[in-house]
């Protein structure tokens, strides 16, 4: 799927479309059948393109990606991988002052790892743009993917970097993905002559922009308080994939009955797949598991907060677990709307993180080349990479 607009692209830069700026919103070709979307969901890659970690237990790596993408079973359904978060440039600011220009040349090797994965839509980090908008360009022209952001702009704040989102149809409905992003100036340099508006503001003009039966997904690498507010904010949001990595998710949690949220461990050291049912932003999701673990953990916190009570009532000021009380309630208010039974007119999900550990070093596929070329570049650019062991590169050693 992420071949079929590679025409149209071309001929949009042939045709003058030359600067970084927003380009018209194209419609994704789906050759799914039925309502249903599969999406596979990475993170941060950060630059890391081989399994990284302690040497007990590494995980990510394009070729284990591939593999284990090619393990699941073929289907008719229609399928979505998006990427967001720092992707061209390493996970701190240390690394990328150790080696300023080689992440420049490196981002190449990304990128084509990325086509290879048949990454579909991707959102940026502003990080990334610190390779210069000369070079995201040439980047952007070799990738067989979407860039889309709704909240970076140009220097003058008068048009977004790149398109505000990307839509496809699945079953009738129009899928609409975009991507916000968000800045630490104190922990980077201000990455080249961009402005980073806040996301709220600019997801807002996006919604805006569409009619209001969409089924809107949006990708994020914004922290978890920030991320929250969106979700509460912006009920016609259906899905939020990503985060800052703190605090990475093992399976999706439903929020506010309407909303599914994935956050993933960063350096593509997992892969995520949602699978469910699209249709109009009214109608909730449910799932079994969902359901259970929700009643129990309403249950568990209701009782809690009741003891908690209790506790400072008879200890009077030695205890104040007033904040754990609040903590309770507001996941009590988040999940107050999940369904907790089956019923007419909902969306069926579900679910599943897979880290991507040394079972699927094997067999070996198309990425091991790739990654070969990878391990001989971090030497030659001195990169604060983990250096590729002869076993990642299987028998390319």
């Amino acid at each position: 799927m992420a071949r079929a607009w590679i025409l149209a692209s071309v001929l949009a830069w042939l045709l003058g479309i030359s600067s970084c700026g927003s380009m018209p919103t194209r419609e994704i070709e789906s050759t799914g059948e039925g309502s249903r979307l599969i999406l596979w969901v990475t993170q941060t890659r950060a630059a890391q393109l081989h399994p990284c970690g302690c040497s007990a237990r590494t995980l990510g790596g394009i070729v284990r990606e591939r593999n284990y993408l090619d393990s699941r079973p073929a289907t008719k359904v229609a399928r979505l991988s998006v990427a967001m978060g720092k992707t061209f440039v390493p996970e701190t600011p240390e690394e990328y002052g150790a080696a300023p220009t080689g992440w420049t040349e490196y981002a190449d090797l990304v990128v084509e790892s990325m086509n290879r994965l048949d990454i579909d839509v991707f959102s940026p980090s502003p990080v990334d743009l610190g390779l210069g908008l000369d070079r995201i360009r040439e980047l952007r022209r070799k990738a067989r993917f979407r860039f889309v952001s709704a909240n970076l702009y140009g220097h003058d704040g008068a048009e977004r970097l790149f398109e505000p989102y990307a839509a496809l149809n699945v079953g009738g409905t129009r899928v609409i993905v975009t991507g916000v992003t968000y800045f630490k100036p104190e922990l980077y340099p201000v990455p080249g002559p961009i402005r980073v508006f806040p996301a709220h503001a600019e997801l807002k003009k996006v919604l805006g922009t569409l009619k209001g039966d969409e089924f809107v997904i949006v990708l994020s690498d914004l922290p978890e308080d920030r991320r929250l507010d969106l979700m509460a904010s912006f009920p016609q949001v259906r899905v939020v994939l990503g985060g800052d990595g703190g605090q990475p998710n093992h399976r999706a949690v439903q929020y506010d009955g309407n909303t599914l949220y994935l956050g993933l461990l960063t350096k593509s050291r997992a892969v995520g797949r949602l699978d469910l049912e699209v249709g109009p932003p009214n109608l909730a999701f449910f799932n079994g598991e969902m359901a259970k673990w929700t009643a129990s953990e309403r249950a568990w916190r209701n009782q809690r907060i009741e003891k908690n009570k209790q506790k400072m009532k008879r200890l009077r000021d030695k205890y104040d677990l007033t904040r754990w009380n609040e903590e309770y309630s507001d996941f009590l208010r988040r999940t107050r709307d999940v369904p907790l039974s089956a019923g007419p007119g909902q969306l069926s999900f579900s679910s599943e993180v897979v880290e991507l550990t040394d079972d699927y070093d094997l067999p070996t596929n198309g990425l091991a080349e790739v990654a070969d070329r990878a391990g001989k570049r971090i030497a030659e650019l001195k990169l604060p990479l983990t250096a590729p062991s002869a076993n990642d590169r299987g028998p390319l050693q």
